[in-house]
Parts: structure tokens; C-alpha cells; sequence
């Protein structure tokens, strides 16, 4: 019983994050489940809502695993895990991830034309290489003052939000 409970108080705390896609994230409905679903499992992170959308989760890995279900079982079919990290902790009594995030809010709605303040969000969290490798742009910048125009290494061009 002793080792039992010595390994319950040492677990060892893993954090989980993920970049999730979508083509649009528009009905109010669908926003208020992204965040309540977030809330419930305790992750922190944004939903940049509009087209596309794009959602960035941070928190305990097992609350990451079961928040694309959960919302599948609310009907939300159309959404894609770009990206994905797990990181573990030190062993630590109550096996907690609080201290490991990165993210410190908890989980922001963002608005449709905010690309530009999600992708600073993810750099000051010092996730930005996560976050634009999961969406296939390296060494990149976004620029919102000339319309919403994504600059990549290889000197290419899109607008926000357009086919690549």
C-alpha cells in the first residue's frame, strides 16, 4: 500500500498542446462549445474564430486527448490536429502542470482578424516555432497591415486565410 500511495503523490505531471484547424469557425454556437469544452477540461489557449480557425489548446495531456472528441460529440466534424507536443514534468507531489504552462490565461475567443495577435500570443508563450510549423509556415511573419498578407522564408506570398 505504502509504494501505491508514493507512486500516486510522485506522479509525473504531463502537459499537452495542440494546434487545431478548422475551415471556419463561425456559428455562435460552436464558439461557446470550443470554449466551454476548454473550460471543462481545464485548458488553457485561443480559438481565432472566422475562416479559417484555428485553435490552440495548452493543459493536462489527457484533458488535450479528449477535447477533439467532445467536440465531435457536440457535432463539430470539421476540425484537424495540425500539431501536437507533450512535455513531462518532474516528478512532483499532486503531479501537477500548472507550473509547466506556458500559456498562463485561460482560454480566449479571439475575433476573425486577429491572425496577427494569436501568432504573438503563441510568440511571447514561446510557442511561435510550434505554432507555425503546425500550420506548414517557417520563419515566418504575419502582417496585418497590408491586408492580412503571410510571409514565408521562401519568399512566397498568401492572404490570410487563403489556399495553399
Amino acid at each position: 500500500i505504502r509504494e501505491a500511495d508514493d507512486a500516486i503523490s510522485m506522479a509525473v505531471p504531463v502537459i499537452g498542446r495542440r494546434i487545431i484547424n478548422s475551415p471556419y469557425i463561425l456559428k455562435p454556437a460552436k464558439i461557446k462549445d470550443i470554449k466551454k469544452c476548454a473550460d471543462e477540461l481545464k485548458l488553457g489557449g485561443y480559438a481565432k474564430v472566422g475562416k479559417p480557425g484555428i485553435i490552440v489548446i495548452e493543459g493536462p495531456e489527457e484533458g488535450c486527448k479528449q477535447y477533439c472528441p467532445m467536440l465531435e460529440d457536440r457535432g463539430w466534424k470539421y476540425q484537424k490536429v495540425q500539431g501536437e507536443q507533450q512535455e513531462e514534468g518532474a516528478p512532483n507531489p499532486g503531479g501537477s502542470v500548472e507550473g509547466m504552462r506556458l500559456i498562463k490565461e485561460e482560454f480566449r475567443v479571439l475575433g476573425e482578424d486577429s491572425m496577427s495577435e494569436l501568432s504573438q500570443l503563441c510568440r511571447e508563450a514561446g510557442l511561435a516555432d510550434f505554432f507555425f510549423a503546425s500550420l506548414n509556415i517557417h520563419n515566418s511573419v504575419v502582417d496585418d497591415r497590408d491586408g492580412g498578407v503571410l510571409v514565408n522564408n521562401r519568399g512566397r506570398t498568401g492572404k490570410k486565410g487563403g489556399k495553399r
